[in-house]
C-alpha cells in the first residue's frame, strides 16, 4: 500500500500537510472549496492538478488550462517538487506492505490434525474480504461476483491462487483439532496494525479525562432557611378613625375645586385663541412648516392652485398676483384685509388686490423621503435629489388635479427610473404605490420621461428609485 504525503509551503514560511491514502485516489488539488487538498496559495488555480495511483506509482496529473505548453504531469518521487509563484509542493511517499496470509499462517499444515479442512481466502485489489473454512467434499462459493462462482477443493499444503475478474481466491488443507487453532489466535490479530495506535491514544486520553474529572472538587450547596416572622398587632382608636373620615372628606373638597377651575381656564384659553390675528396664526404655520422640514419626510413643496407659481406660508392658495406682478406669498401684517372663499378650488376677492379665479383643483402637500430613496451609478445623489427638488412642483400638480374628484385621495407612490449615458430618462415604472390611483400615476410617469439630468460621469446609466409621499391639505 502507498501513502503520499504531500506538503505545500509559502514563501513566507506556512507550511501544510496532506495524507492520501490509496483508497482516496484520485485526489483534485487547487483553491476550490469542493477540492480534496484545498491550497494554501491563493494564486493557484480553482482545480491546478490531480493526484493518482497507477501501476506505477502515484502520479500529479497538471490539468491548469494554461499550463498547455509548460505541463507538470510527472511520476511523484520522494524528491519530486512543484513550484508555484507563491510556494511549492513536495512530496514523500510511504509503502506500507500488508499480506492478508500471514495472519492465516499460524494454522497447521494437513496431516497433523483430527480433522482435516480447507481453508479460503477472498481478496480484493490486495484487500482483505473474507475467510471461510469448509470440509474437503464441500466447495466455495464467491459470492461476490454475478452470477457466484463455484471454486472447487484443490488439496495442496501450500497455497493455491486463481484470480475471478477483480477477486482473487486462495485456498490450502488445513488440520483442525475441533476448531482449537481458532480459538488460540491472540487477539492483537484481530485488531489491525495501523488501527491500533490510536486506540491506544484514545484510550489513554479518557482515562487521563476520567482521573482529572475525579479529582475535582463538588460544589456543596448552601440551603438557606426562610423563618417568617410573628405577625405585628395592631391597635386602631376609635378618635384615629373620626380623623380619617374628616381628612377624606376635605382631600374631595380639593378635587372638586381643580375641576371647577380647570373648566373656567378651558373658556379663558378659548377667549384667547379667538383674539388671535391673522398675522399672529400665520407666523405660528411658519414655525409649524420650519419644524416639518427638519423631520425624515422632506416637505419639498406644499400644495397651491395649480400654475399659480410659488406660495408663501400664510397664504399658500394665493402665490403672486398677476395684476401687479407683487409676490403676496410672503408673510403678512396688513391690516383692513378680508378673505372669502366660494366652493373648493374657487376665488373670491381679496380687498385691494381684486378678483382671483383658479381651475377646480384641490391642494395638497408633496414630500420626498429621501433615506429610503435609492441611486446607482454614476451620478452623485446629492445632484439628483437637487434636480427632482426642482421638478417637484409639477409632480404635484399631477396630484391636485386628481383632488377635486377625491378630496381624501393621498399616499406613497415609489418611482423607479433609468438615466442613460446623456441624461436623459430612458425608462420610469411605477415601484409601488398605496394611493393606487391610475391617472396620478400615469400622469407622473410622463412627467418623469421629459426630465434632463447631467451626464454621469463615464456616460454610465443610473438607476434611481425615489418615493414621493402625497397628503391633501384642503
Amino acid at each position: 500500500m502507498k501513502i503520499l504525503i504531500v506538503k505545500q509551503l509559502r514563501k513566507d514560511g506556512v507550511q501544510k500537510v496532506w495524507k492520501i491514502k490509496p483508497s482516496q485516489s484520485p485526489c483534485t488539488f487547487g483553491t476550490s472549496r469542493i477540492s480534496d487538498v484545498n491550497s494554501l496559495d491563493r494564486d493557484v488555480s480553482s482545480f491546478e492538478g490531480v493526484f493518482q495511483l497507477t501501476d506505477k506509482g502515484w502520479m500529479y496529473v497538471d490539468v491548469n488550462p494554461t499550463h498547455v505548453e509548460n505541463n507538470k504531469t510527472f511520476l511523484v518521487k520522494n524528491d519530486s517538487k512543484v513550484q508555484f509563484k507563491e510556494s511549492s509542493l513536495e512530496f514523500e511517499v510511504i509503502e506500507k506492505s500488508y499480506d492478508p496470509i500471514q495472519s492465516f499462517e499460524k494454522f497447521n499444515p494437513s496431516g497433523k490434525g483430527t480433522q482435516v479442512c480447507q481453508l479460503f481466502i477472498v481478496t480484493h485489489h490486495n484487500k482483505f474480504i473474507r475467510s471461510s473454512i469448509l470440509e474437503m467434499n464441500e466447495t466455495f462459493s464467491l459470492v461476490e461476483t454475478s452470477p457466484a462462482i463455484q471454486v472447487p477443493v484443490q488439496r495442496s499444503d501450500s497455497w493455491v491462487k486463481q484470480s475471478f475478474e477483480n477477486y482473487t481466491v486462495q485456498q490450502r488443507t488445513v488440520s483442525l483439532e475441533d476448531s482449537a487453532p481458532l480459538a488460540k489466535m491472540a487477539k492483537s490479530d484481530f485488531i489491525d496494525e495501523e488501527a491500533k495506535k490510536p486506540m491506544m491514544i484514545a484510550f489513554s486520553l479518557a482515562l487521563i479525562l476520567g482521573l482529572a474529572f475525579s479529582f475535582i472538587p463538588k460544589k456543596e450547596t448552601e440551603v438557606v432557611a426562610v423563618i417568617p416572622k410573628e405577625p405585628q398587632k395592631m391597635i386602631v382608636r376609635i378618635d384615629q378613625l373620626k380623623n380619617r373620615k374628616q381628612a377624606v372628606k376635605k382631600a374631595k373638597d380639593i378635587v372638586q375645586n381643580e375641576k371647577q377651575h380647570k373648566a373656567g381656564s378651558v373658556g379663558k384659553v378659548g377667549g384667547l385663541l379667538k383674539s388671535f390675528s391673522a398675522g399672529r396664526i400665520s407666523r405660528l404655520v411658519g414655525k409649524v412648516s420650519a419644524g416639518v422640514a427638519l423631520s425624515k419626510n422632506v416637505i419639498v413643496q406644499k400644495g397651491v392652485v395649480a400654475g399659480s407659481g410659488p406660495s408663501g406660508r400664510a397664504l399658500a392658495s394665493i402665490g403672486k398676483d398677476m395684476g401687479t406682478d407683487k409676490d403676496w406669498g410672503a408673510e403678512s401684517h396688513g391690516k383692513g384685509f378680508g378673505i372669502k372663499t366660494v366652493g373648493k378650488g374657487g376665488g373670491g376677492n381679496l380687498a385691494s388686490l381684486g378678483g382671483l379665479s383658479a381651475g377646480r383643483t384641490g391642494q395638497g402637500g408633496v414630500g420626498l423621503i429621501e433615506d429610503e430613496g435609492e441611486v446607482s451609478g454614476g451620478l452623485d445623489r446629492d445632484v439628483i435629489a437637487e434636480y427632482i427638488k426642482s421638478q417637484i412642483g409639477h409632480i404635484l400638480a399631477c396630484y391636485e388635479r386628481q383632488l377635486s374628484a377625491n378630496k381624501d385621495l393621498g399616499g406613497k407612490i415609489s418611482v423607479k427610473f433609468t438615466i442613460s449615458g446623456k441624461g436623459s430618462v430612458e425608462a420610469q415604472n411605477i415601484t409601488e404605490s398605496t394611493m393606487k390611483d391610475a391617472t396620478v400615476e400615469g400622469c407622473i410617469l410622463n412627467r418623469v420621461a421629459k426630465w434632463t439630468f447631467p451626464a454621469p460621469s463615464g456616460g454610465t446609466k443610473v438607476i434611481v428609485t425615489y418615493p414621493f409621499l402625497f397628503k391633501s391639505t384642503n
